[in-house]
């Protein structure tokens, strides 16, 4: 990724919880019980949280999964420092981060039983060695969650996109905390990914089953369930 994205998300760690949440009108909570709900139930489940930001995901998988062990990975420190800052001391002693770029990892094979990624598959070049390399990752069994702001195929999805992403949260990004730049880094990101239906051909391709699909809030955001087929890259 390139360095200009890491100074971004650097900038405004401290308040990019509160921000998004605000901008998303308190819909990132609904979202992240959506995306864990998506996750089998199965005992010290070993879970990795790809681009894990401030850790959102990673607070919620260990309240939900009392017995999980989690490894963070993101590329800018200040983030999962912002993230380790907001947990109780028995909350991190289950937490690993890792401060690194998520096609550089060199993780063991059948290491984890779940990867999710939410709102940064997007932003990864080269989608199909990175999903190669979290099929050889996912133990037999694991999981892909990904949730994500797939290119919008619904009409209001559409409408939101052009107006709302377009204009509206940049604006109020800047007027919140001077994040301007960074929101229109976002909204531009989605313009440059695909439909969630092409993602899906794209983990066919790389030896992944599709479990679950959906569109969510009139198809703004979308979550995708994988899992790796027997036989094939892992």
């Amino acid at each position: 990724m390139p360095s200009l994205l890491a100074h971004h998300f650097a900038q405004f760690a401290p308040s990019y919880d509160r921000v998004n949440h605000i901008l998303s009108l308190g819909l990132d909570v609904r979202w992240r019980a959506r995306l864990l709900a998506a996750i089998d139930r199965r005992p010290a489940p070993r879970i990795l949280d790809l681009c894990a930001g401030t850790l959102s995901c990673t607070r919620e998988v260990l309240r939900h999964f009392g017995d999980a062990k989690v490894t963070a990975v993101d590329f800018c420190r200040p983030m999962l420092d912002r993230g380790l800052a907001q947990m109780s001391e028995l909350q991190r002693a289950r937490v690993a981060t890792i401060c690194a770029d998520a096609l550089q990892l060199d993780l063991s094979p059948a290491s984890f039983d779940v990867v999710i990624c939410s709102c940064a598959m997007r932003h990864l070049p080269q989608q199909e060695i990175m999903l190669q390399k979290i099929h050889s990752w996912l133990s037999p069994g694991g999981q892909l969650v990904i949730f994500d702001f797939f290119r919008p195929r619904t009409i209001l999805a559409k409408v939101f996109h052009a107006t709302v992403g377009r204009y509206l949260l940049p604006l109020a990004g800047e007027l919140l905390k001077g994040f301007g730049p960074a929101y229109l880094h976002l909204h531009a990101s989605i313009d440059h990914f695909v439909s969630r239906a092409d993602y899906e051909e794209l983990l066919a391709t790389q030896s992944f089953g599709i479990q679950r699909a959906e569109d969510l809030t009139f198809g703004i955001v979308s979550l995708i369930v994988a899992v790796p087929l027997a036989g094939g890259r892992g």
